[in-house]
């Protein structure tokens, strides 16, 4: 993921470092995408006195077996609901299997505003590249 949305924000990297990455937005605006245990990824607006503001919160589950897809999600849950405690906004979860029914995955995890499948970002020839791609543009404004 880290490498994925590196390349999607390329052309607007100010700084970056091991864990997080610094864009400017068109408007000016300055947004950090860090990346950290929990939230997997974090993206912050940072306003005029470095202080920041809290916008999206992106949960990465892996696992690739099925069967343990409900745990998972969970766990993504319990990791959005303490970022909407610390003021995100947004909830995004990427999963790494084929597929979930939507009535599904927000029955577990009903903080999560977007899902998104990691073997579909991985092809960036796909749609789900495609939608990935433009909903981070259009977080950060780029």
């Amino acid at each position: 993921m880290f490498a994925l949305i590196k390349a999607m924000v390329a052309g607007r990297i100010e700084d970056e470092g091991p864990d997080h990455l610094q864009v400017r937005s068109v408007a000016g605006r300055v947004y950090r995408i860090e990346f950290s245990p929990d939230p997997d990824i974090a993206i912050r607006q940072v306003l005029d006195d470095n202080s920041f503001r809290n916008r999206n919160a992106i949960e990465i589950k892996g696992g690739t077996d099925y069967s343990n897809i409900h745990n998972r999600l969970g766990e993504a849950e319990k990791s959005h609901q303490k970022a909407k405690g610390e003021g995100f906004t947004q909830f995004w979860t990427v999963v790494n299997v084929k597929h979930i029914e939507p009535s599904a995955w927000r029955q577990e995890t009903p903080t999560t505003n977007e899902l998104f499948y990691l073997g579909r970002i991985a092809d960036t020839r796909s749609n789900e590249y495609a939608r990935f791609k433009e909903y981070l543009a259009s977080e950060i404004g780029i």
